[in-house]
């Protein structure tokens, strides 16, 4: 650890400590990750190692960077990108009116891109929502985060396993059938309406209630803000699609003739598309 000087904890969880850094050589900011691997079912350790592998091969500027991991006596030590500007959820729940257009599709091809990356490697990320995307200083550069859950898939296969967010699974995956990338477009989806609106697509007082909505469909377009375009509330109902086939791919997505403008400011300004 003498290459960190650690400034204070910005975090905690069940098996570790996130800590604000700083790089010795460099005086670079970043962040420490320490997770305790004592304590931990042989389900979260492979978890945990699954992150630090996805990690080591993603790479793009709206994605959260890796730099290296030791082992520090029990502890798996992760040492990571710093997002100053915190989590796209405690961004949206400051704003005290919706945001332009402009910025919810620039913030939203962000993810876009970053989403594009991940799913030409065969990787399903799995927990796409606004607490796993961080934002820079300024609130204008997003990156996503946290691939703990994330699969590497063959390619064409589907995955079977129940894992995620609840308020931000597929229908499909309600239904414990097979899902594959379709199920990443469906947060992204609910990621959309959440920049549109500042509130969840889907919520309900209980899980069963909540599974009935998602698989009906169930969210209220009512509380879209009229200030939104024909065209930017016709993307969202595409990915909200129940039909998974129905649902764009993210190369679909990209190729939109809506989305072209922001996608050339966002290259132009940012360099975020690679």
């Amino acid at each position: 650890m003498e290459k960190y000087e650690k400034i204070k904890v910005i975090g905690k969880g069940a098996f570790g400590t996130v800590h604000l850094t700083i790089r010795n050589e460099d005086k670079k900011l970043l962040i420490l990750k320490e997770i305790s691997m004592e304590d931990m079912t042989a389900d979260d350790r492979a978890s945990t190692l699954n992150e630090v592998q996805i990690l080591k091969v993603l790479k793009h500027p709206n994605i959260i960077q890796y730099y290296e991991n030791f082992l520090e006596g029990n502890n798996l030590v992760i040492a990571m990108e710093y997002a100053q500007g915190g989590t796209l959820y405690d961004f949206l729940m400051s704003q005290s009116s919706p945001l332009k257009e402009e910025n919810v599709t620039n913030l939203f091809m962000q993810i876009v891109v970053a989403l594009h990356h991940i799913h030409t490697m065969n990787i399903l990320h799995r927990d796409i929502k606004p607490q796993n995307i961080l934002l820079d200083r300024k609130c204008k550069v997003c990156k996503l985060s946290d691939f703990g859950i994330s699969k590497v898939l063959n390619t064409k296969t589907k995955a079977f396993t129940v894992v995620g967010t609840p308020c931000y699974i597929s229908p499909e995956l309600c239904r414990g059938m097979a899902y594959n990338q379709k199920s990443d477009i469906w947060a992204l989806g609910c990621v959309l309406f959440e920049l549109m609106t500042g509130k969840k697509a889907f919520e309900a007082p209980n899980i069963s209630a909540l599974v009935i909505k998602i698989t009906s469909g169930q969210y209220k377009v009512s509380e879209l803000p009229k200030i939104y375009s024909g065209q930017l509330v016709g993307q969202l109902k595409r990915l909200l699609s129940l039909d998974p086939t129905e649902r764009p791919s993210v190369d679909e997505v990209l190729s939109e003739p809506f989305f072209v403008c922001p996608l050339i400011d966002l290259y132009l300004n940012i360099g975020a598309v690679q």
